[in-house]
């Protein structure tokens, strides 16, 4: 798909949904406890492994994987809990072809470029997951490859992240493990 406001309506109701959830609310609201973030963080480290196993040619300065596991090094807390939701996820991009795969780097990579920037600020924990050397660029680079993302699939990449947002929240509430 050649024009991308088209893929941005395409998928502004899963948009919106994904920023609805508990986690993103949390999220912006900067009220998120260190044990959910700590999880967050496992979690969504093993997308983005699993995202740039599948593009091994992402810039430098694009990558994230090394952003998320400095991260969780930086907070100190050892190894997360991989969800069920996060594997299947995984597990998901992983069947994909890199055309598809595009689908999902459109969904994260520009979602920490544009909205991580708002939310690194309301963030207590580390966040060099959301810190780019040169935005412009990385933008830049995401747009020039995304010109044939399937909105489906976009939209899919969106329903994952939701499954997975929910499931961290059910798992770990705002501040903690639920018992």
């Amino acid at each position: 798909m050649s024009d991308k406001i088209t893929l941005r309506e395409a998928v502004a109701d899963s948009h919106h949904r994904a920023e609805q959830t508990a986690l993103a609310q949390a999220m912006i609201a900067g009220i998120m406890g260190e044990e959910l973030y700590h999880q967050y963080l496992f979690n969504m480290a093993q997308i983005y492994l699993a995202m740039e196993a599948k593009i091994p040619f992402l810039p430098n300065d694009v990558q994230r994987n090394a952003a998320y596991a400095n991260d969780l090094r930086t907070l100190g807390r050892g190894a997360g809990t991989m969800l069920p939701a996060t594997q299947a996820y995984v597990n998901h991009i992983a069947s994909l072809d890199v055309p598809r795969t595009w689908a999902h780097i459109y969904v994260h990579y520009l979602g920490n470029m544009y909205g991580g920037q708002m939310l690194r600020k309301n963030i207590a924990w580390p966040s060099t997951h959301l810190e780019f050397a040169n935005l412009r660029d990385c933008i830049a680079y995401i747009r020039a490859n995304i010109t044939d993302v399937d909105p489906a699939e976009a939209n899919l990449a969106f329903e994952w992240t939701i499954r997975v947002y929910d499931e961290l929240h059910n798992a770990f509430g705002l501040t903690g493990p639920k018992v």
